[in-house]
Protein backbone atom coordinates (compact mmCIF):
# COMPACT_ATOMS: atom_id res chain seq x y z
CA UNK A 1 0.00 0.00 0.00
CA UNK A 2 3.18 2.61 -0.29
CA UNK A 3 3.11 2.66 -4.03
CA UNK A 4 6.42 0.64 -3.64
CA UNK A 5 6.60 -1.93 -6.59
CA UNK A 6 7.47 -5.46 -6.16
CA UNK A 7 9.84 -7.22 -8.25
CA UNK A 8 8.26 -10.58 -9.13
CA UNK A 9 10.33 -13.53 -8.02
CA UNK A 10 11.42 -16.26 -10.93
CA UNK A 11 13.06 -19.65 -10.44
CA UNK A 12 12.54 -20.86 -14.11
CA UNK A 13 12.02 -24.49 -15.53
CA UNK A 14 14.97 -26.27 -15.37
CA UNK A 15 16.98 -26.57 -18.24
CA UNK A 16 16.43 -29.88 -19.79
CA UNK A 17 18.76 -29.29 -22.52
CA UNK A 18 22.71 -29.68 -22.69
CA UNK A 19 22.66 -25.41 -23.25
CA UNK A 20 25.79 -24.32 -23.16
CA UNK A 21 26.95 -20.64 -23.05
CA UNK A 22 30.47 -18.92 -24.46
CA UNK A 23 32.98 -17.97 -22.61
CA UNK A 24 32.83 -14.51 -20.95
CA UNK A 25 35.06 -14.11 -18.23
CA UNK A 26 39.04 -13.16 -17.85
CA UNK A 27 39.51 -16.18 -15.71
CA UNK A 28 40.02 -18.39 -18.78
CA UNK A 29 37.09 -20.61 -18.21
CA UNK A 30 35.61 -22.46 -21.29
CA UNK A 31 32.32 -23.25 -22.21
CA UNK A 32 30.21 -24.36 -19.64
CA UNK A 33 26.86 -26.78 -19.60
CA UNK A 34 23.50 -25.57 -18.18
CA UNK A 35 22.32 -28.82 -18.16
CA UNK A 36 20.83 -29.58 -14.62
CA UNK A 37 20.76 -26.23 -13.58
CA UNK A 38 17.94 -23.73 -12.81
CA UNK A 39 17.21 -19.96 -13.36
CA UNK A 40 16.95 -18.05 -9.82
CA UNK A 41 16.58 -14.41 -9.48
CA UNK A 42 14.31 -11.15 -9.92
CA UNK A 43 13.65 -8.63 -12.30
CA UNK A 44 15.52 -6.01 -10.03
CA UNK A 45 18.78 -8.19 -9.07
CA UNK A 46 19.10 -10.13 -12.29
CA UNK A 47 19.06 -13.71 -13.25
CA UNK A 48 22.03 -16.89 -13.11
CA UNK A 49 22.01 -20.42 -13.45
CA UNK A 50 22.67 -22.57 -10.26
CA UNK A 51 22.53 -26.29 -9.70
CA UNK A 52 18.91 -27.63 -9.70
CA UNK A 53 19.16 -29.10 -6.10
CA UNK A 54 19.88 -25.69 -4.69
CA UNK A 55 17.13 -24.67 -2.40
CA UNK A 56 16.14 -20.48 -1.57
CA UNK A 57 17.37 -20.44 2.17
CA UNK A 58 15.65 -16.64 2.88
CA UNK A 59 12.96 -15.00 2.48
CA UNK A 60 14.56 -11.21 2.29
CA UNK A 61 13.14 -8.89 -0.42
CA UNK A 62 16.23 -6.98 -0.69
CA UNK A 63 18.49 -10.16 -2.01
CA UNK A 64 17.83 -14.10 -3.17
CA UNK A 65 19.95 -16.74 -1.33
CA UNK A 66 20.38 -19.90 -2.79
CA UNK A 67 22.82 -23.01 -1.60
CA UNK A 68 23.52 -26.82 -2.01
CA UNK A 69 21.42 -29.22 1.11
CA UNK A 70 24.79 -28.17 2.91
CA UNK A 71 24.31 -24.75 2.97
CA UNK A 72 27.83 -24.09 1.40
CA UNK A 73 28.24 -23.39 -1.16
CA UNK A 74 25.93 -20.55 -1.63
CA UNK A 75 25.23 -17.94 -4.05
CA UNK A 76 23.56 -14.60 -3.16
CA UNK A 77 21.76 -11.93 -5.71
CA UNK A 78 21.45 -8.31 -4.71
CA UNK A 79 21.57 -4.75 -6.12
CA UNK A 80 22.03 -1.23 -5.13
CA UNK A 81 19.94 1.95 -6.96
CA UNK A 82 21.75 5.67 -5.41
CA UNK A 83 18.42 5.79 -3.56
CA UNK A 84 19.50 3.09 -1.77
CA UNK A 85 23.24 4.33 -0.47
CA UNK A 86 22.31 7.95 -0.53
CA UNK A 87 26.26 8.91 -1.54
CA UNK A 88 26.89 12.51 -0.08
CA UNK A 89 28.32 12.74 -4.02
CA UNK A 90 26.32 11.77 -6.62
CA UNK A 91 28.54 11.48 -8.65
CA UNK A 92 30.92 8.73 -6.68
CA UNK A 93 28.13 5.91 -7.46
CA UNK A 94 29.11 2.95 -8.76
CA UNK A 95 31.16 -0.20 -8.90
CA UNK A 96 34.37 1.72 -6.99
CA UNK A 97 31.94 3.25 -4.10
CA UNK A 98 29.90 -0.40 -3.66
CA UNK A 99 33.43 -2.04 -4.15
CA UNK A 100 34.59 -0.32 -1.24
CA UNK A 101 31.72 -0.84 0.65
CA UNK A 102 32.17 -3.86 0.84
CA UNK A 103 35.78 -4.22 1.23
CA UNK A 104 35.73 -2.17 4.39
CA UNK A 105 32.85 -4.67 5.53
CA UNK A 106 35.03 -7.36 4.81
CA UNK A 107 38.08 -6.70 6.27
CA UNK A 108 36.19 -5.64 9.15
CA UNK A 109 35.14 -9.26 10.26
CA UNK A 110 37.36 -11.69 12.22
CA UNK A 111 36.88 -14.56 9.53
CA UNK A 112 38.26 -13.10 6.48
CA UNK A 113 42.25 -13.80 6.49
CA UNK A 114 43.09 -12.19 3.20
CA UNK A 115 41.04 -9.82 0.27
CA UNK A 116 42.51 -9.59 -2.95
CA UNK A 117 40.91 -8.46 -6.16
CA UNK A 118 40.57 -8.61 -10.40
CA UNK A 119 38.60 -7.49 -13.06
CA UNK A 120 36.59 -9.99 -15.21
CA UNK A 121 33.48 -10.42 -17.03
CA UNK A 122 29.79 -11.07 -15.77
CA UNK A 123 26.80 -10.42 -18.41
CA UNK A 124 29.20 -8.87 -20.89
CA UNK A 125 29.89 -6.53 -18.02
CA UNK A 126 33.34 -5.28 -16.42
CA UNK A 127 32.85 -6.53 -12.86
CA UNK A 128 35.43 -6.08 -10.18
CA UNK A 129 35.62 -9.43 -8.02
CA UNK A 130 36.72 -8.72 -4.49
CA UNK A 131 38.69 -12.71 -3.09
CA UNK A 132 38.20 -13.13 0.16
CA UNK A 133 39.99 -16.10 1.79
CA UNK A 134 38.69 -16.68 5.34
CA UNK A 135 40.20 -18.16 8.19
CA UNK A 136 38.75 -21.39 7.91
CA UNK A 137 39.70 -22.52 4.45
CA UNK A 138 36.93 -21.22 3.00
CA UNK A 139 36.60 -18.38 -0.11
CA UNK A 140 34.14 -15.88 -0.44
CA UNK A 141 33.97 -13.99 -3.47
CA UNK A 142 31.98 -10.50 -4.52
CA UNK A 143 31.40 -10.03 -8.34
CA UNK A 144 30.30 -5.98 -8.39
CA UNK A 145 29.58 -4.57 -11.95
CA UNK A 146 26.81 -1.79 -12.88
CA UNK A 147 24.59 -2.33 -15.84
CA UNK A 148 22.20 0.86 -16.25
CA UNK A 149 21.46 2.98 -13.19
CA UNK A 150 21.81 0.10 -10.86
CA UNK A 151 25.03 -1.86 -9.25
CA UNK A 152 24.85 -5.38 -8.95
CA UNK A 153 26.07 -7.87 -6.69
CA UNK A 154 26.93 -11.52 -6.94
CA UNK A 155 28.07 -13.11 -3.85
CA UNK A 156 29.62 -16.92 -4.07
CA UNK A 157 30.89 -18.50 -0.80
CA UNK A 158 32.50 -22.19 -0.80
CA UNK A 159 35.66 -24.05 -1.04
CA UNK A 160 38.36 -23.75 -3.56
CA UNK A 161 36.94 -26.34 -5.56
CA UNK A 162 33.10 -24.25 -5.44
CA UNK A 163 34.61 -21.25 -7.03
CA UNK A 164 36.45 -23.47 -9.86
CA UNK A 165 33.51 -24.89 -10.48
CA UNK A 166 30.76 -22.21 -10.14
CA UNK A 167 32.34 -19.05 -10.96
CA UNK A 168 32.09 -19.86 -14.78
CA UNK A 169 28.31 -20.47 -14.41
CA UNK A 170 27.59 -17.42 -12.51
CA UNK A 171 30.25 -15.12 -14.70
CA UNK A 172 28.59 -16.66 -18.19
CA UNK A 173 25.01 -17.11 -16.93
CA UNK A 174 24.08 -13.39 -15.39
CA UNK A 175 21.38 -11.47 -16.86
CA UNK A 176 18.47 -9.69 -16.78
CA UNK A 177 16.37 -12.25 -18.79
CA UNK A 178 14.63 -14.83 -16.86
CA UNK A 179 14.62 -17.32 -19.29
CA UNK A 180 17.94 -16.60 -21.60
CA UNK A 181 21.52 -17.54 -19.80
CA UNK A 182 23.85 -14.40 -20.48
CA UNK A 183 21.20 -12.19 -21.35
Amino acid sequence: GNGEKKATETTAASTTKAQTTTPGSSSGSKEISLADTQRIGRDDVGYVNVPKDWKRRTKNIKLIEYDSKDEIPQVILQSFAKSDVHPTNQDAFGVKFIATHYYNILKEEEGVANIDGEWSMVGGEKAYVLKSHKKDGGYLFDWIFQKGEKVYVIVLEGTEEDIKTFRPMLEQSWGLDPNIPGK
